[in-house]
């Protein structure tokens, strides 16, 4: 692209050296002016009469106008040295700052991302941290319920051997003191005749008051149960909606 450039303008400057010249060799032509066509002879003519009318004084001024304008075509019509090479160095110096610009660039962005990748890092391990420091903790939650349910369930077992040994007419006024929770355990655990034979022998009161507890406790059990059987058989079809299709 430069060497193409430099060539053109050679051959330009080239043809506006030959058309200056021609302008000032020839003397009389009808093919240059400016204004109105006179010819060059004429305007020559002129020029010498006026030279001749000019005042000392003003000499030197013309003088000085006439070197300034030689001087003006000289430069016009000297032909100044074509460097293609100077001009590809230029260009590739160039070419060379913009890399240089781009790769401090680049350099700098791979500094912030290695300090967001060392932060990423850093977080990633508090993240586990903390999660290991949750699962212990439920995993410590867990085991203490369980320890707990386990402990309840033994309770419970030796209640229940004890108070079925017990007569129905003693354990009627002993049921009516206890809690009502404690008591549904109970009759859960025991046989419903002994179950039906203990409230009918308690105060009527207490009896309806324990065996509508025993209704709700039962009903919301089986609430819970349906419950959990119905979220299991949706998270089962979620399951079956993500695996991917056979064809």
């Amino acid at each position: 692209m430069i060497s193409l450039l430099t060539e053109h303008g050679v051959k330009l400057i080239f043809l506006v050296k030959i058309l200056i010249l021609s302008v000032i060799l020839i003397d009389e032509t009808d093919l240059f002016y400016i204004g109105e066509r006179t010819s060059i002879a004429a305007d020559d003519d002129n020029l010498a009469q006026n030279a001749q009318e000019i005042p000392a004084d003003d000499q030197e001024f013309v003088d000085e106008e006439t070197s300034r304008r030689k001087s003006f075509f000289e430069e016009l019509l000297t032909l100044p040295k074509v460097k293609p090479e100077q001009n590809k160095k230029d260009e590739l110096a160039k070419y060379f700052s913009i890399i240089e610009r781009k790769s401090r660039q680049v350099e700098d962005r791979i500094k912030v991302l290695k300090v967001r990748q060392q932060q990423l890092v850093q977080l990633e391990r508090s993240i586990e941290q903390k999660l290991k420091k949750l699962e212990d903790e439920m995993a410590y939650f867990q085991q203490t319920q369980q320890q707990e349910k386990d402990l309840q369930k033994e309770r419970l077992e030796s209640l229940v051997e004890f108070y079925k040994k017990m007569p129905p007419k003693k354990a009627a006024p002993v049921f009516e003191r206890l809690d009502k929770d404690l008591v549904v355990s109970l009759f859960n655990a025991f046989p419903k005749k002994q179950t039906m034979l203990i409230l009918s022998l308690m105060n009527p009161d207490k009896s309806v008051e324990l065996s509508e507890y025993f209704g709700r406790i039962q009903s919301a059990k089986e609430y819970e149960l349906l419950k959990e059987i119905n979220t299991a058989l949706l998270e089962e079809f979620e399951e079956c909606k993500t695996e991917p299709k056979i064809e």
